[in-house]
């Protein structure tokens, strides 16, 4: 749950473009380290059929502008029974994967954003992928 955006500005700027994106979606910001160039927002909830989904959003402006979308699902624990009636009955899992039409309302804002900033999306392929297999001479 990544994407990739190039940017032409000098990083300052696009982080503070990065910043107005943001809230002017209403995402509350938690952490803006401009130093760092490092912004995250609050999570918010999503439910899709029975499941409830929390997420956030975190935006690296390095090189490229990296958005990731960082979840949370809540499911329902298998106990005892001593955990019915109370508030242990379901729990968050952390989850690096949302269903896909979840993925895309989310991104879709987001990348209509920075397409109207000037940002262009781009699919990231690191070409340095080396292989863990050695290579064996048979004589």
């Amino acid at each position: 749950m990544i994407r990739y955006y190039e940017y032409h500005s000098p990083p300052s700027e696009t982080f503070d473009e990065c910043k107005h994106l943001l809230t002017s979606l209403g995402y509350t910001l938690e952490i803006a380290a401009k130093e760092d160039g490092i912004l995250t927002t609050d999570f918010r909830h999503v439910s899709k059929d029975i499941r409830r989904y929390d997420y956030a959003i975190a935006i690296l402006v390095k090189d490229v502008i990296e958005v990731y979308i960082i979840a949370k699902r809540h499911i329902f624990k298998r106990g005892s029974e001593t955990s019915i009636g109370s508030d242990f009955i379901t729990g968050a899992q952390t989850s690096d994967t949302l269903p896909y039409s979840i993925q895309t309302e989310i991104f879709h804002e987001i990348e209509l954003g920075m397409l109207i900033k000037g940002f262009n999306r781009f699919e990231r392929s690191d070409k340095k992928i080396t292989s863990t297999f050695s290579t064996f001479s048979v004589s």
